[in-house]
């Protein structure tokens, strides 16, 4: 699943009033956003994935491959250690790894698989009259018959991790960095 398709997902998960709230501020960071015309192309295809005459805004951060980095740094020095959100070195040790997965300042985790490509209802077949005896219709879903040799692949699937600062509002954000 590429950045855009990402991104369609998000929206479909929200009313549309939530969506144009979402479009109206599009935060794009990490390492890739360095590459030449990213902006502008986020740009683009919301543009065309976008109901006609709907507004967005998205910026890049300045320094999109250390801003994960400085959002942590200014948490941090906005948070007393050992307070909400902090995990201890003991508590690390004790519990390993997964407990921040589970930590009030971890992401949400949402994992599933989401077909390339969806599948598609049966098209309802026109039939035309005819002077010979009526069609007969069976039960079911009508059967097709190929000549091809091999069995066509199955639609590939992905794995996709994705999370939303609305799942989580515990979490800062960066923005503006």
């Amino acid at each position: 699943m590429g950045l855009m398709e990402t991104l369609q997902y998000v929206l479909d998960r929200y009313t549309p009033e939530q969506q144009e709230a979402l479009v109206r501020n599009v935060f794009l960071t990490g390492g890739n956003m360095q590459y030449p015309g990213m902006k502008e192309r986020v740009e683009r295809e919301l543009l065309a994935m976008r109901p006609f005459q709907s507004h967005f805004q998205v910026s890049v951060a300045s320094r999109p491959a250390l801003d994960a980095w400085y959002g942590a740094r200014d948490w941090a020095l906005q948070n007393a250690p050992g307070g909400h959100g902090w995990v201890t070195r003991q508590d690390y040790e004790e519990k390993g790894g997964e407990y921040l997965s589970e930590h009030c300042a971890s992401n949400a985790l949402v994992s599933m698989r989401i077909s390339k490509h969806p599948a598609r209802a049966p098209e309802p077949q026109q039939t035309t009259p005819t002077s010979g005896p009526a069609p007969v219709s069976a039960p079911g879903p009508a059967s097709v018959t190929t000549t091809a040799t091999t069995p066509a692949p199955a639609p590939a699937a992905t794995d996709v991790t994705m999370v939303t600062a609305l799942d989580n509002p515990q979490v800062p954000s960066t923005a503006g960095q």
